[in-house]
């Protein structure tokens, strides 16, 4: 039978190894809760990440969108100067044609007065 000494070592390390056991668990408790709040916190940014990256989506949509307005506003506006342009050169031959009939038309009469 152990003597009055050795049942209190023996009571002692039962003593530390239950308070490291308890200190222990509460450790657990704690790490258990930090990883429940980040794996909440990751949801979160997970959800904010998918958020996000819709909205890149929809801005790269109306992104091509503008582009492809403002390709189709610079087409027209090519189409527009070339007709103005083509339009310009017929009124410039049509008043060419104009003086050259004018001054056929006054050589005509002139020469039957």
């Amino acid at each position: 039978r152990p003597d009055k000494k050795t049942r209190e070592q023996q009571r002692r390390r039962l003593d530390r190894a239950r308070k490291d056991a308890e200190a222990a668990g509460r450790e657990l408790r704690e790490l258990r809760d930090e990883a429940a709040a980040a794996g909440r916190a990751a949801g979160e940014a997970k959800q904010q990440v998918d958020a996000l990256q819709q909205r890149v989506e929809e801005l790269t949509g109306e992104l091509e969108r503008v582009r492809s307005e403002h390709q189709q506003a610079r087409f027209a506006e090519r189409t527009a100067r070339e007709r103005a342009r083509t339009a310009d050169r017929r009124v410039r031959e049509a008043g060419r044609k104009a003086a050259t009939a004018t001054a056929q038309l006054e050589r005509l009469t002139s020469s039957d007065a």
